[in-house]
């Protein structure tokens, strides 16, 4: 295998016009395959929750201890979740923006088309 400075050569040379359209369907593979699994990040709330023990108490008849739990809010896994969701969102406006980046429409009143009402143009011309 090649070194990655070689691969990454190759994708942009013009000589290697075969490989270049490979990897460059590879990477837009890559990114909906990461969009992917953006959604099931964002799906999954199976540790958003944990449960906590709230109180012990002994069992006279057979020295168990019985634990009651409390179920809890758990921050840390919402927070990765969201990191994990925003990093993906940011890699994929960055590589794909006409598909996933921001749309940004420049339109007038009314989303309607800009107008311009007047130009004013002065040339003053200097006097020797």
């Amino acid at each position: 295998m090649p070194v990655l400075s070689t691969v990454l050569l190759w994708a942009v040379d013009g000589n290697h016009k075969e490989f270049s359209e490979q990897y460059k369907q590879a990477c837009d593979a890559r990114a909906e395959i990461m969009f992917e699994e953006l959604l099931e990040i964002a799906d999954d709330g199976s540790n958003d929750f944990q449960n906590v023990v709230r109180s012990r108490s002994s069992s006279i008849d057979d020295d168990e201890t019985d634990k009651t739990f409390d179920t809890k809010l758990n921050p840390e896994n919402i927070q990765r979740s969201r990191l994990r969701v925003d990093t993906r969102k940011w890699y994929l406006s960055k590589v794909l923006p006409k598909k996933f980046g921001d749309k940004i429409a420049h339109v007038g009143p009314d989303d309607g088309p800009i107008q311009v009402t007047g130009v004013k143009i002065a040339i003053r011309r200097n006097k020797k």
